[in-house]
């Protein structure tokens, strides 16, 4: 298991690109919709003082969270942030979905690693599965790897 502090600088460069962090902000949630969010799914109060330690941004009191909480629990908060930006229509909409696939894949890695899973987990299986491919289809192709 691994935790957020002891993730590689890709590796949250990776994270920062996928929540949108690198102006301060994260994904669209306003001070309100954050610390709602963050009560309502974790019991964190976002706007305590003990996680404005790195700064007063809503990227960085999410980096001091996440690198306050076990590997698990910080890989939870990934997963639900995931969730909120996968509702959103502006990551929807990209210009290129191979880029958003690649960002898919390398950040569930990173899930994978605080997890304590595997973090080179293979997913090449379910790159060419749309939702015309039935789930039978889906499993002969990863039994096939």
């Amino acid at each position: 298991m691994s935790d957020f502090a002891g993730l590689k600088r890709s590796e949250v460069r990776v994270v920062n690109r996928v929540l949108d962090m690198d102006g301060g902000y994260v994904l669209d949630f306003s001070n309100r919709t954050i610390e709602d969010f963050f009560v309502d799914e974790f019991q964190v109060e976002f706007y305590s003082d003990k996680y404005a330690t790195n700064g007063n941004s809503k990227a960085n009191r999410l980096r001091t969270i996440l690198q306050s909480f076990s590997g698990p629990k910080a890989a939870n908060i990934l997963k639900s942030l995931w969730e909120v930006r996968s509702t959103l229509p502006v990551y929807g909409e990209q210009p290129d979905p191979k880029i958003e696939t690649a960002l898919q894949r390398q950040y569930f890695e990173i899930i994978s690693k605080l997890e304590g899973g595997n973090p080179s987990v293979d997913l090449a299986a379910f790159e060419g599965f749309d939702d015309s491919n039935t789930l039978h289809t889906l499993l002969q192709s990863i039994e096939r790897d």
